[in-house]
């Protein structure tokens, strides 16, 4: 079975963002968002503040740049899963099947 996480149609595309935003509250990463979209293309609805993306300073710590980063990983990884989850249980109102969630820890693990 060939899983695909595209959006369907605008409505599923709504419910996916939200799981996002809900995920930047969660995870309290809320602070390095800059604005959030629905007029936007798919990969363009969620805009970030300059501080979240890794800068590469030398004058900060490899210990702070590191945990920069993972703390990111983390954020992206739990706006995809979000994502993923909204609009399979609110929208589809349905479960994610095996063949989704690996194609989801695959996608997680690639990232990683």
């Amino acid at each position: 079975m060939d899983v695909n996480f595209k959006y369907a149609d605008e409505e599923d595309k709504c419910y996916g963002i939200t799981g996002m935003a809900i995920s930047m509250v969660v995870f309290d990463s809320d602070d390095v968002l800059s604005a959030i979209t629905l007029e936007a293309s798919a990969d363009e609805s969620i805009e970030f503040l300059p501080q979240y993306y890794f800068s590469g300073d030398p004058r900060v710590s490899a210990k702070a740049a590191w945990t920069q980063i993972v703390e990111n990983y983390q954020t992206s990884m739990g706006m995809v899963i979000a994502n993923v989850m909204c609009r399979n249980y609110v929208y589809h109102r349905s479960s994610m099947d095996g063949a989704m969630r690996m194609k989801l820890l695959n996608l997680l693990k690639e990232e990683g």
